[in-house]
């Protein structure tokens, strides 16, 4: 019985000390300085970003011309940084594992593995203004058994 009422006395204690506050005496100098409130009027961002990536329904156009990171070096270099845009050792390109037409401003191009290779790596890729990248060609491109064209649009078009 002894150690239950020390226990409980010694609990009871706790608590009252515990809550006990310290009062400090703070004197504050009257020539403290007044805080400035300054108001800002509204503030206006203007910018405008550059969009090198246009995804529509049917293709998408990647802007090569202003696209820091596709503009240096060759063509070739460019056209693999493309999204979904494999080439294999043999020299074929793939977009989305379908097999691809290369067409170079709107006309299909007669070269194809080594040889394309060749040209795209001859081609700076400054040259290029943005690239056409067709998942499902329509009417206006030529019938292709695999489905998908690639459309590079050079910023010197041929003359006709």
């Amino acid at each position: 019985m002894k150690s239950l009422l020390f226990t409980a006395q010694l609990f009871l204690c706790t608590i009252v000390f515990a809550q006990e506050t310290t009062k400090k005496n703070v004197e504050v100098d009257s020539t403290q300085t007044k805080e400035k409130v300054n108001t800002l009027k509204e503030v206006q961002i203007y910018g405008n970003k550059k969009q090198y990536l246009k995804v529509e329904s049917d293709k998408t156009t990647v802007n090569v011309k202003d696209n820091p990171l596709l503009n240096s070096g060759s063509s070739l270099e460019a056209v693999k940084r493309l999204p979904g845009v494999i080439t294999s050792p043999t020299g074929s390109i793939t977009l989305n594992a379908k097999n691809v037409a290369i067409y170079i401003d709107g006309f299909p191009s007669s070269l194809s593995g080594t040889d394309l290779q060749n040209y795209l790596l001859t081609l700076p890729a400054n040259a290029i203004e943005k690239v056409e990248l067709i998942y499902n060609p329509g009417a206006s491109f030529e019938a292709n058994a695999s489905g998908s064209v690639i459309n590079i649009v050079t910023s010197t078009k041929r003359k006709k």
